[in-house]
């Protein structure tokens, strides 16, 4: 059965629901008879057309007042100038992106080099150089601050420790040394432990092994959020990665994007109940595929396989227990309600009471 398929929605979601499909079946049907479609095309080429498509409800949020970056950017000589420079080092968005990085080995280096643009952005003017601890404890303090003042609508953030991948294994302890400290002094804001960066010229997850058990072994064990499969080969160690993702227990799979290829690993998957996270945006723009139709979570929500939905970097993926899972959708479940009375009273498309119940 397809993913979702024992949901029962409330009158009102049915309605937005009828008014969401109505929409969606135009732009398939149109995009049937002119091969001109959305998914198919690369998201760079096609994000100006989402904007604009009225399959995607936009609801921006203007309560958030952030001014530092505008102050720089207004004191600068340039203000355009300033865009452009900042905009270039935090994103890979570029019209001509097939052409700057024509194989997936050049649009990856592309995309680790934001990471180092990002990285040290917390520092003093007096040149004072922060501990990975004393540098965690801003974030842990943010985020506290933040959550106390907005807790109506903000829950919590709980982060993934997920150091690059490409390392000794001399390194891997330090990570793993350093990832016990952190949850040590930060029990309820560090999830667990990944590796991340590009799989196929990373070490796969067995050169590591004997670093991974011994946070297995830590009191308490530290869970692993593993990126495993992110890759087109099958039979090679970055397919591999998804063997002992598993076997290791890992709480999800990030990307997971061989894994349909893997019968049995779907099978122990599904019975270990790990979720795997999808990134089809991030998928595209790598060069795994080209039209989004072909995506491998297509057939996974076909099969009601459980998913996340994600961005990929910053990652979306739920590490709460169930006394927070309840909480959290309680203060979900009031936002939702609201986004649901403002698609039925914005939209333009509501079905008439004649045309529901020819539907049914």
């Amino acid at each position: 059965m397809m993913l979702g398929f024992d949901l029962t929605l409330t009158e009102d979601e049915e309605k937005v629901n009828n008014i969401l499909m109505t929409l969606k079946d135009e732009e398939m049907n149109k995009g049937f008879e002119t091969l001109d479609f959305l998914a198919a095309k690369p998201f760079v080429e096609s994000k100006e057309s989402i904007d604009k498509s009225p399959v995607f409800f936009d609801t921006p949020d203007d309560s958030c007042k952030w001014a530092l970056v505008a102050e720089l950017r207004a004191n600068s000589s340039s203000p355009q100038d300033f865009d452009e420079c900042l905009f270039s080092k935090l994103s890979l968005y570029d019209p001509d992106l097939e052409s700057l990085y024509p194989d997936l080995n050049s649009i990856w280096a592309a995309f680790q080099s934001i990471f180092g643009a990002m990285d040290g952005l917390l520092y003093e003017k007096s040149g004072k150089k922060y501990t990975e601890i004393e540098s965690f404890q801003f974030y842990h303090n943010v985020i506290e601050n933040f959550t106390s003042t907005h807790s109506d609508r903000f829950f919590n953030v709980r982060y993934i420790y997920g150091p690059p991948r490409k390392v000794s294994e001399a390194k891997a302890w330090y990570y793993v040394d350093l990832v016990s400290r952190l949850k040590e002094k930060f029990p309820s804001t560090i999830a667990g432990f990944d590796l991340v960066g590009q799989e196929d010229l990373g070490e796969p997850l067995t050169s590591f092994i004997d670093p991974f058990l011994s946070l297995a072994a830590h009191d308490p064990p530290i869970p692993f959020f593993f990126h495993a499969g992110e890759t087109n080969w099958e039979g090679m160690p970055t397919d591999g990665n998804l063997y002992d993702a598993i076997l290791l227990n890992s709480t999800r799979i990030g990307h997971g994007y061989a894994i349909a290829k893997h019968p049995k690993l779907l099978e122990m998957a599904r019975e270990k109940d790990i979720a795997v996270e999808i990134s089809p945006i991030s998928n595209q723009v790598l060069r795994l595929v080209e039209d989004l139709r072909n995506h491998p979570g297509s057939f996974l929500a076909a099969d009601s396989f459980p998913l996340v939905v994600s961005s990929d970097d910053p990652a979306i993926y739920s590490s709460l227990d169930d006394e927070e899972k309840s909480k959290y959708q309680s203060m979900w479940e009031s936002q939702w309600n609201n986004f649901i009375q403002n698609q039925l009273k914005s939209s333009k498309k509501l079905p008439s009471s004649d045309e529901e119940k020819k539907s049914t």
